[in-house]
């Protein structure tokens, strides 16, 4: 780039540095945020001036994080729980023990836990075979219905103490070991209803913020149809033949509501005492889903303000970057010397693409370290050598790519791996064909000798 090009850019990015600073002064510059995730997500909260206790961001397909606030220490996580009895009930539905259309009996005391004040529920008469599964999980999912999980856990288990245990059970499965749980609903434990005598208000159901994630992103690949489900902005329940009851969704960021976001995709606010005011969302950053979960907010409109600037900010300030994509070389025929094959040279390329988010204006290209799975060889020219024969599809190597902003949910360093692949096949020699070739290679070679030999005698002898 020439010193005039060098000038141009610098002033235009200084203007658009000065116009960003001016208009969006809460987010954070790419010229000041560290590259590793941590640096990011603490100058990200400080800029936001985030007010909730925990916070945290996944990308689903890669179990990249995104985005980490004080998410390391169990924290209340109120009616979130009912992903997690979700989970369960809809692995004893994989199993076989009931479906969606099973008609779920409702006792006398679920029957009571659904009228009392300031729970949310759908009103529920005690019966034994009016309410379906199906409906029972919608009234869960979009009301947030307490009593409807708690007819479900008895079904499925037996009892709601049973339930517990089995979603403690399913979080060990997923290597979560660190919660402590109450009741199926995400109620305190004084609701349980096998053993609430046994609790207090003070006992509320807990997880790790980041763990939640986890799990989550769990649920979703194994079973999709609860996002679909959530993401119901309002539906009517059927409470007995002559009553319905409107359920408006809790999640006020579906489109249409409170808070409505185009780019909210669905799942589940909590609220409780002790907890706060929670939501776990999938939204979107560069049309990829992604979850998000805010913990502690002060009030509901606290969990909106705060869940909004937090999205808004990732946002702005990640981009899904393709580092390598399918097909590009990694290095030119010109560099690479085929042995023993029917042709000296081939491209070698990228197989897939190598794609992460990534702060904006990271200069990933002078961040990445690259490894090998196997040793390159070397021709004596110092250019690539590979061995015939060649299939597109088999990997002559291996890369891995490293970046200080990857991690995984877990807090371990995440890799970026893929296989260099040659751009067409190519045949291997024969071995008469290669002892024909080394021996014209070495009769060459003797020539080349006897030929410098009579050229240094001849010089002696003049």
């Amino acid at each position: 780039m020439t010193l005039g090009k060098k000038l141009k850019v610098f002033k235009v990015g200084l203007v658009l540095t000065l116009l960003w600073t001016v208009f969006s002064p809460t987010l954070v510059l790419a010229e000041d945020r560290g590259t590793s995730l941590g640096d990011f997500s603490s100058q990200l909260a400080s800029q936001l001036n985030l007010e909730v206790d925990q916070a945290a961001a996944m990308d689903p397909a890669t179990g990249q994080a995104l985005f980490r606030y004080q998410d390391d220490d169990l924290h209340g996580i109120a009616s979130l729980t009912k992903l997690l009895s979700l989970y369960v009930v809809y692995d004893a539905i994989k199993a076989g023990q009931l479906d969606f259309d099973t008609k779920i009996p409702v006792s006398e005391g679920v029957a009571e836990l659904s009228r009392l004040p300031n729970l949310s529920n759908v009103p529920l008469d005690a019966s034994t075979d009016y309410y379906t599964a199906g409906d029972l999980i919608d009234a869960t999912l979009i009301y947030s219905a307490n009593s409807a999980i708690v007819a479900l856990a008895q079904y499925v288990a037996g009892d709601e103490a049973t339930f517990v245990e089995q979603m403690g059970d399913k979080l060990e499965s997923l290597g979560i070991t660190d919660y402590k749980l109450y009741t199926a609903s995400g109620l305190d434990g004084k609701y349980q209803t096998t053993h609430g005598d046994q609790y207090t208000s003070q006992d509320e159901n807990q997880m790790r913020g980041i763990d939640l994630l986890r799990m989550t992103q769990h649920l979703l690949e194994d079973y999709p149809d609860i996002l679909k489900r959530s993401a119901v902005p309002v539906k009517d329940f059927q409470v007995n033949p002559e009553t319905t009851f409107r359920m408006v969704n809790f999640n006020e960021f579906l489109p249409g509501l409170a808070h409505g976001r185009e780019d909210v995709l669905g799942l589940k606010t909590g609220t409780e005492d002790l907890a706060g005011a929670c939501i776990l969302i999938v939204s979107r950053i560069n049309d990829r889903p992604v979850l998000l979960l805010t913990l502690g907010a002060s009030d509901n409109e606290a969990r909106y303000r705060e869940t909004n600037k937090l999205l808004n900010g990732l946002q702005d300030n990640l981009a899904w970057t393709l580092l390598h994509q399918k097909g590009e070389v990694f290095a030119s025929r010109d560099h690479v010397d085929v042995y023993q094959g029917r042709q000296d040279q081939v491209d070698l390329l990228y197989q897939d693409n190598s794609a992460a988010f990534l702060p904006q204006g990271i200069d990933w290209a002078q961040e990445k370290v690259e490894s090998y799975s196997d040793n390159w060889r070397y021709t004596p020219q110092g250019t690539l050598q590979v061995k015939a024969p060649l299939d597109p599809s088999q990997a002559v190597n291996q890369v891995t790519i490293r970046l200080p902003f990857l991690e995984d949910v877990e807090g371990q360093d995440m890799a970026l791996t893929n296989a260099i692949v040659p751009s067409e096949e190519v045949e291997g020699l024969s071995p008469i064909v290669r002892v024909t070739r080394r021996m014209s290679q070495l009769i060459e070679s003797l020539v080349d000798q006897v030929e410098d030999w009579l050229d240094t005698q001849s010089a002696k002898a003049n």
